[in-house]
């Protein structure tokens, strides 16, 4: 799949810095390679070791990563740039189980548009709409958190952690001028974000997984256990030089490209980004 280019303006707007919700801006370098790595306490320090992550859990930031030119940008994820490309300019609202909420994710097709709606335990859902959107299809009720195009394959990452836990790969299908959603891979926990390594083969962050996935539909486990359970991953990009990053609320995670099982680090943009408080 052909990446989708940034609008540059804003792109260069953000670069600029942020402001914090309280007034205070602080600046940080966008380039995680030269993010400081974090070392949580040991395990046997059981006290210790739960208050760093229930620390992290009660962070403010909340990163994403992007990958821009074969280098892997974090941002602030209500700050980060967005793709750029056609949605459309028909309103698609609809009604879900506890609630009405526009489309959280759309996708034009040959006929018409693909629409994700995610709300989390409020409800979701997928429809087809018509090109003018004055016809729709209920497809399904899965939580999709993110689309994956493959050539004419459409892919889905989707899942729900509330409660009752649950988590796959999908795949949307035409035929006959009828569209369908049909199981791709079942996981264990919700697929919480999805990028591409190459053809065919990709890397899925699930609630505390990270997961390389082929069309053929063979899984290796690159990170089992991931302590990042309560830190909500929300985006995945690979760079140039092989390393991997996982945004998530206060670390953005790194580790190498492989087949195996790889260890990881923490990165923040330096210690005063490391949230020590606990409420």
């Amino acid at each position: 799949m052909k990446s989708i280019p940034f609008n540059l303006l804003a792109f260069a707007a953000i670069l600029c810095g942020y402001t914090l919700a309280a007034g205070e801006a602080k600046s940080y370098d966008h380039d995680v390679r030269k993010w400081t790595v974090i070392v949580p306490p040991p395990v046997a320090d059981r006290n210790v070791f739960n208050e760093f992550f229930l620390a992290a859990n009660w962070s403010h930031d909340e990163w994403a990563v992007v990958a821009v030119d074969g280098e892997v940008k974090a941002f602030l994820k209500d700050e980060q740039p967005q793709e750029a490309g056609e949605t459309p300019k028909f309103d698609t609202t609809v009604k879900l189980a506890d609630t009405s909420a526009p489309a959280f994710r759309t996708l034009k097709v040959r006929d018409g548009w693909i629409a994700a709606y995610n709300q989390g335990e409020f409800g979701a859902a997928i429809y087809w709409f018509s090109p003018d959107g004055k016809r729709r299809k209920h497809l399904s009720d899965d939580q999709v958190n993110a689309f994956m195009v493959e050539g004419d394959r459409i892919l889905a990452a989707e899942g729900l952690e509330h409660l009752v836990t649950h988590g796959s790969m999908i795949e949307l299908v035409e035929k006959d001028g009828q569209w369908s959603v049909k199981p791709f891979i079942p996981l264990m926990e919700s697929a919480e974000a999805i990028t591409r390594v190459a053809k065919g083969d990709y890397l899925v962050v699930t609630t505390s997984q990270l997961l390389r996935v082929s069309l053929d539909k063979e899984v290796r486990v690159l990170i089992p256990d991931g302590d990042w359970g309560g830190l909500y991953p929300n985006s995945v990009a690979v760079d140039k030089h092989g390393d991997v990053y996982i945004g998530m609320r206060q670390f953005v995670i790194r580790c190498k490209l492989g087949t195996r099982v790889e260890p990881f680090e923490r990165l923040v943009p330096d210690r005063s980004w490391l949230n020590t408080k606990t409420q």
